[in-house]
């Protein structure tokens, strides 16, 4: 299942061996008049993973965003 996400936040944890991110999607509320009146928040995914992973997930974001190959691409990181 894929959710369309606008926001992500992260922690890490005392040790710094353990990352989490929240992703999210924020969308305005529209009053009756339609000007925006309230912003909601909806978290999408929470994910926890060790500091290897999240090392390996950045760099291989960084990889496929500055790849002029523009077809999907999907990697797996064991």
């Amino acid at each position: 299942m894929n959710a369309y996400v606008n926001r992500f936040s992260f922690a890490l944890n005392d040790r710094e061996d353990e990352v989490s991110i929240v992703f999210a999607q924020e969308a305005p509320q529209f009053s009756d008049t339609g000007a925006i009146n309230n912003i909601s928040y909806e978290p999408a995914a929470s994910l926890v993973m060790n500091r290897h992973m999240a090392i390996d997930l950045a760099n291989k974001l960084l990889e496929a965003l500055k790849s002029e190959n523009t077809a999907s691409t999907g990697a797996s990181v064991q």
